[in-house]
């Protein structure tokens, strides 16, 4: 019958080879998620005696002495501790010397769950195993071969219409650029021949965006290794990369100057940058502290951008001059924002704003919540721009006027519209 060892707790445990004792940890954490601990949980190796029933603490470090392992010399102690240079390496401790000494010298990953077994320990060490010989003390990596049918990796047709994930369509509106499964496809709007236009089942060609005047396409790939930009010629085919190739990092969405002469895009980095189609420079518009740049678009005559500075709590909408490098604060912080553009003409920007407070209040407790806060407004940028949905002023009409009105239908007396119902920097509610 099985009986319970007389010990009020215990972890990872190894008996002795004759069976007499055993060593253990008295704390069972190795499945925390914090590294490098050293508080009252860190454990050390005891040893329990089954005839005295003593236990004996043999390790005293400050940091994890984890999973002992008894070696069937019955002298050696195995177990492994991040004491000397924060990573957990293969340690051993003497029985009759009563000193320990560090075996491995693993300076990037943790050894994961060591298992001993007559005179070697298997053990994980960064994705690969190792058998290490307690005679030799030396470690040496398992080499493991799975075979199979590779039924996964195996060339096929695909139907890819399920998985688009990016659309963009061509100037004249003949095709769409189409982004799915990790290539770019060019797509008849109505009847035509479909072309695959990246073809690499070995990287993750996305977001692809026709230029305006429809010569090129744009799109991001990792074919190199790392996520660049790339731009095809779509009159003969050739391609060039226009990112440097020290990028590393992820590469969000891409937009086409209105020239087409420049791509302004975001990544990982929370960088907001402009790269120039034909020289491949690039200028860094703003690096934020905070998030990642999500929304920008750019003027109709290709001479500024409007983008969202992500903030702490509250973002603010910019607007970039390329020739100068000059920004424009338009909003002041107080209110959320959202999808800044310019109109066609350039001479509004529009943008969503959570700055309608309608509350509603509980009709059993005295509790109130906004909802609908966002709504579209216009702001004008030109001198003399007004509001464009502003009602008509007109002068109230006398009696007299209104008598000689109805006397004369044909005559009728207008009241000019005033020419400014705001002035520019003035937002205008859309409602």
């Amino acid at each position: 019958m099985p009986k319970e060892i007389p010990l009020a707790n215990g972890g990872f445990s190894s008996f002795s080879p004759d069976g007499k004792k055993l060593a253990y940890n008295n704390v069972f954490r190795e499945f925390r998620t914090w590294k490098r601990y050293q508080g009252g949980m860190a454990d050390n190796i005891r040893i329990f005696d089954f005839d005295t029933k003593q236990s004996e603490t043999v390790t005293h470090d400050a940091r994890q002495d984890v999973f002992p392992m008894w070696a069937a010399n019955g002298t050696e102690i195995y177990y492994l501790s991040d004491q000397d240079n924060d990573i957990m390496n293969l340690y051993v401790y003497d029985l009759g010397t009563k000193q320990s000494r560090q075996l491995t010298h693993y300076t990037d990953y943790d050894i994961k769950f060591p298992a001993i077994g007559h005179d070697q320990i298997v053990y994980e060490q960064g994705g690969y195993l190792y058998k290490f010989d307690t005679r030799t003390k030396t470690p040496q990596k398992v080499t493991v071969e799975i075979e199979n049918d590779q039924v996964y990796s195996r060339p096929g047709l695909k139907d890819v219409s399920g998985q688009i994930t990016a659309v963009s369509f061509s100037p004249v509106k003949e095709r769409l650029l189409v982004t799915a499964r990790g290539d770019v496809f060019s797509v008849p709007a109505r009847e035509g021949i479909t072309y695959n236009l990246t073809d690499s089942s070995n990287a993750n060609d996305r977001e692809a965006e026709w230029s305006p005047d429809g010569s090129r396409i744009a799109y991001i790939s990792d074919k190199d290794g790392e996520f660049a930009i790339y731009v095809r010629d779509m009159e003969n085919g050739q391609e060039k990369r226009i990112t440097d190739k020290a990028l590393k990092t992820y590469i969000f969405g891409l937009a086409w100057s209105p020239d087409s002469r420049k791509l302004l895009w975001s990544d990982k980095r929370n960088t907001l940058n402009i790269t120039d189609v034909a020289t491949g420079r690039t200028t860094e518009v703003e690096k934020s502290g905070e998030d990642i740049f999500r929304s920008y678009n750019w003027s109709p005559d290709s001479r500024y951008v409007v983008y969202v500075r992500p903030g702490k709590d509250i973002n603010d909408i910019v607007v970039y001059g390329i020739a100068d490098k000059q920004k424009h604060l338009i909003t002041d912080g107080w209110y959320d924002v959202a999808s800044p553009n310019f109109s066609t003409d350039g001479r509004y920007l529009l943008f969503a704003s959570a700055r309608t407070f309608n509350p509603t209040y509980g009709q059993t407790e005295w509790n109130h919540v906004y909802t609908d806060m966002f709504k579209v407004y216009l702001l004008p940028l030109a001198e003399g721009a007004t509001d464009p949905f502003a009602p008509a002023k007109r002068r109230e009409r006398t009696r007299r006027e209104k008598r000689y009105r109805r006397a004369s239908p044909r005559l009728r007396l207008h009241e000019p519209r005033q020419p400014d119902c705001g002035v520019a920097g003035s937002a205008f509610v859309l409602l």
